[in-house]
């Protein structure tokens, strides 16, 4: 799950950034089970920008499981992911968002 959240910021993040800025992830700053996933179920994961920082962006993520056969669906995670603009060489610099 972490990984796929992981997947998730990181797209939100590449795509708020400038063309030619990397992104990186810096940390999971919340995470919280509430449920959890079987084989056959499937996982969607929904990220947001929540924030942008000097150099970092604030995503949210929320995961939730369904149950195609019952038609149900139910929460089962959410978090909060810190990324960070880098350089070319990795050290953090300022955020350039891209043209709206």
């Amino acid at each position: 799950m972490l990984s796929w959240m992981d997947m998730a910021a990181w797209v939100v993040a590449a795509r708020a950034v400038a063309p030619n800025q990397r992104v990186m992830f810096k940390a999971v700053n919340d995470c919280v089970w509430t449920a959890s996933l079987h084989a056959g179920e499937v996982c969607d994961v929904v990220a947001t920008l929540a924030a942008v920082g000097t150099t970092s962006l604030s995503v949210e993520l929320e995961a939730t499981g369904e149950d195609p056969v019952r038609k149900s669906t139910w929460p089962v995670c959410r978090a909060r992911f810190t990324m960070v603009a880098v350089s070319a060489g990795g050290t953090p610099e300022p955020v350039r968002l891209a043209a709206p």
